[in-house]
């Protein structure tokens, strides 16, 4: 699992248990087909698994060449590979729940059907496989919201007809009408909404 993105907020996990590991190295093309090979040979040790499990729990993330600093991101799609996977997952068992690691929004619209829960943990560093484990077990109460809104998809954005600028000028198109105040003024639906989220245990609504 990813601790933090490549930039500043990096984080190489060497004292702690943030699960991630890979190959940065450049290896040419021989290394793609073999990286290509081993990628297809976890993915069915992953699927066997799954059909002899009673729960699976699937580790979706954002590689860093789709967000990192120094440029935006031109999508709000998860790798194809993650989410064809996790439907071969759910083929062979549905009670799949769906860890997100990634530093912005990502469009749920065509996967969520796959999963039976989805927990959202973000770039949350070090200690996040701890941490997650605990939320998964129940040793935690899962009590955050959203940050952000989750759109269905990205041309729901308020910003996507502005988007990327014009000549090196960011245009603010929107107006006041930024994330949650576009989606609230226009009626739009979205997947969840700022402010979402859910728990293990009841929370009193603020009056």
């Amino acid at each position: 699992m990813d601790a933090g993105d490549s930039g500043d907020s990096g984080d190489s996990g060497d004292s702690g248990d943030s699960g991630d590991s890979g190959d940065s190295g450049d290896s040419g093309d021989s290394g793609d087909a073999l990286r290509d090979q081993h990628k297809s040979t976890l993915a069915s040790k992953a699927v066997a698994l799954a059909e002899r499990a009673s729960v699976v729990i699937a580790c979706l993330a954002l590689p860093p060449s789709d967000e990192s600093e120094g440029f935006d991101r031109r999508h709000l799609d998860l790798p194809t590979e993650q989410t064809d996977l996790l439907a071969e997952l759910a083929e062979v068992n549905p009670n799949v729940v769906v860890v997100l690691a990634n530093g912005g929004a990502v469009c749920v619209t065509p996967w969520q059907r796959h999963s039976r829960a989805i927990l959202e943990r973000w770039l949350s560093g070090q200690a996040t496989g701890g941490a997650v484990a605990d939320l998964l077990f129940g040793r935690a109460n899962p009590s955050g919201r959203l940050t952000e809104t989750v759109p269905v998809r990205l041309q729901d954005t308020p910003a996507c007809l502005n988007f990327s600028g014009e000549a090196g000028h960011v245009r603010y198109g929107e107006g006041v009408f930024v994330g949650y105040r576009a989606y609230d003024a226009t009626d739009r639906e979205v997947s969840y909404p700022f402010g979402h989220g859910l728990s293990y245990s009841p929370s009193p609504t603020p009056t």
